[in-house]
């Protein structure tokens, strides 16, 4: 009965309102919201979304999680997330963890986006770092 009411009482503080805090870059204003967010596993993941300020509104960018749970049938695993802001630069880094280590799974994923003068963000690096590797795989996509 106690162990519920922990239980409780810790979901209770997750769901408050979502973390905020104000970034300038390249002589534009960001807000960054962290919020929980439930999972498909019934378990509380961890979201960062960002967004751009326009006139004084907020405009939706993208999302990163900064903690994620997932399993399949013989393995967990758990994504953790960064985010810094470097020049005129925001770099995204997800560390990928596993249970078991079966998974062909990357180690790491970096995506960067270079904030324009106008204040559009550009993805200008994606790549994943696989497991014993050195060398960094190219993920970028194209608009083909």
């Amino acid at each position: 009965m106690k162990m519920s009411l922990l239980v409780l009482l810790l979901m209770a503080t997750l769901r408050s309102e979502a973390q905020t805090d104000t970034l300038h870059v390249n002589g534009n204003t960001f807000v960054t919201k962290i919020k929980p967010v439930w999972s498909e596993y019934n378990r509380m993941d961890t979201v960062l979304q960002l967004y751009r300020i326009e006139n004084g509104k907020t405009k939706y960018l993208l999302s990163h999680f900064m903690y994620q749970w997932s399993a399949d049938c013989n393995n967990v695993f758990i994504d953790h997330g960064t985010m810094q802001v470097k020049n005129d630069s925001l770099i995204f880094e997800t560390e990928y963890k596993q249970k078991t280590g079966m998974d062909p799974i990357p180690e790491r994923r970096r995506q960067i986006y270079r904030v324009m003068p106008d204040g559009k963000v550009k993805l200008v690096f994606d790549r994943e770092l696989q497991r014993g590797e050195e060398a960094w795989i190219d993920k970028m996509h194209t608009d083909n």
